[in-house]
């Protein structure tokens, strides 16, 4: 629904990127486009006092941010309020952050700043979960006054292509977010997905959102208004005054919606345990190599879980090993790519997205075939090899992942795969070495130097820069302390590396 198509992402080295060639986009089909609504209890809205009532609108490009602005604005100057807004649209074409300050008052006199400034958001409505989260946003929070209704489905943005370090794990965001507002303060919504199943397109969720904040009674312009403005705008005005409807439902009742967009009733996630996350992962380094290539992963964690028991930990260091030795032992070389290319999941996910005569186009850049430089990028250019080509190639090189890191393996002898070959048998030293000698002091430590790995990111001269940042803060961590396991592990390292 909010794609640009301006592929821009296929100028990112990396060989994940396909292109579907004719065909159509599988829209889902809308379950209840048509609907009533005139059951639904009125709530008691916000009063609204001499001062100005301050809602902020964040989320990211093609999420219809400035759309439902510009309806509230109507919507306040037909109830007769002072309104001003202001929308900062950014990089809005790139997924980049959009968001909209919108104060509304009885008075014009009342509104003397259109920014809404430190701690005076009284509604944030968070079409994009991450945008709400972010330093400019979180700063407009006040644990003692703002209320904040938020989409829960995650999209990536635009900052994550300058900072790949951004933490998008939904627990991490949501703490920064009722740390700022409260923990009573923050309502998530899924508006994303009930809005694409309950009318075929996810531009609803907008809408939808705003719809579940006005049932709540945090929005101070009447319904009629509303209604109204939906009209004025001329865009769309059945899709959004039923997915209004939709989302003021939701709060009423949050089961009937979820059966009517046919995905039952709302379900408690359990977080994984370590011994979970351990058989999953596991699972899947069988199918990257073989068992016993799972086996070294499991042993590897289970020396960290025991140290990890010894000092009293809570299982952070082996947690972070079981991470990090996982990503260093599944890097995404020639062999993994073809495997995840047949896997059937990328079929069906095509299949549930495109319908129609289509093809597919594979973007590589394979080492012997891709000779030309990026001038823009200076990596090597990728070039657009069709399915009829790379279907049997990828079929043979699966079935050889058996030569994987052996003396006959064609790819072995490159630079990248030597390194990641030296990375997988620099951490196992370096996890030994610190579990011989764990105490409840060196902890953090131990935990600081396992996650490392985690920051390696990319493919190719990408991913070669990346492990060079990697080292340099390994060794300022190792030699931040000059007695005990980190310098063990520093002088094991050194040792490995002689031989």
């Amino acid at each position: 629904s909010s794609c640009n198509t301006d592929l821009s992402c296929l100028k990112g080295f990396c060989p994940s990127f396909v292109t579907i060639e004719g065909g159509t986009l599988r829209k889902p089909a809308a379950r209840a486009a048509k609907a009533s609504f005139d059951d639904l209890p009125q709530p008691a809205l916000v009063p609204l006092t001499d001062g100005p009532y301050n809602m902020l609108l964040a989320g990211i490009g093609g999420t219809g941010v400035i759309t439902v602005s510009a309806i509230l604005s109507m919507a306040a100057h037909l109830e007769g309020l002072s309104v001003q807004t202001l929308d900062q649209t950014g990089l809005a074409q790139k997924n980049g952050a959009v968001v909209s300050h919108l104060r509304v008052a009885r008075d014009a006199s009342a509104l003397n700043a259109v920014r809404i400034g430190p701690g005076e958001s009284d509604l944030v409505l968070g079409f994009d979960i991450v945008v709400s989260a972010g330093k400019n946003a979180l700063s407009t929070f006040s644990t003692d006054r703002t209320r904040a209704v938020l989409d829960e489905h995650f999209a990536p943005t635009a900052s994550f292509v300058q900072n790949t370090t951004l933490d998008f794990r939904q627990a991490a965001t949501l703490k920064a977010l009722r740390a700022a507002a409260g923990e009573q303060a923050v309502h998530l919504v899924a508006a994303s997905t009930l809005g694409a199943a309950l009318l075929g397109d996810a531009i609803a969720a907008n809408m939808f959102l705003l719809g579940h904040a006005w049932q709540r009674g945090l929005v101070p312009i009447s319904l009629a208004a509303i209604d109204a403005a939906i009209a004025l705008n001329g865009t769309g005005v059945a899709m959004n005054r039923t997915a209004f409807g939709w989302g003021r439902r939701s709060v009423i009742d949050p089961d009937a919606v979820r059966q009517a967009a046919g995905l039952g009733q709302t379900t408690e996630v359990a977080a994984e345990t370590l011994d979970q996350l351990i058989e999953r992962r596991s699972d899947f380094l069988t199918g990257y190599q073989s068992a016993a290539y799972a086996r070294r992963y499991r042993d590897l964690v289970d020396v960290a879980r025991k140290a990890d028991m010894a000092a009293g930990g809570r299982e952070a260091f082996a947690t972070a090993v079981a991470r990090s030795a996982f990503k260093l032992m599944a890097h995404k070389d020639e062999y993994e790519v073809a495997r995840l290319h047949r896997d059937t999941s990328f079929r069906d996910k095509i299949a549930a997205q495109f319908e129609g005569d289509f093809t597919i186009a594979h973007h590589l850049a394979p080492p012997m075939l891709s000779r030309r430089i990026d001038k823009r990028t200076g990596n090597p250019a990728k070039i657009a090899i069709p399915e009829r080509i790379m279907t049997p190639a990828f079929a043979v090189l699966e079935k050889l992942k058996f030569l994987r890191g052996t003396p006959l393996d064609p790819f072995g002898r490159t630079h990248e795969r030597r390194e990641e070959r030296r990375l997988v048998r620099d951490y196992t030293a370096l996890v030994e070495t610190l579990s011989a000698s764990l105490s409840a002091a060196g902890i953090e430590r131990a935990v600081a130097l396992a996650s490392l790995p985690e920051d390696i990111k990319g493919f190719g001269p990408v991913k070669m820069a990346a492990i060079t940042r990697y080292e340099t803060k390994k060794a300022a961590l190792l030699a931040s302390e000059p007695s005990g396991p980190a310098a063990a592990a520093s002088e094991t390292i050194a040792k490995r590396k002689s031989l």
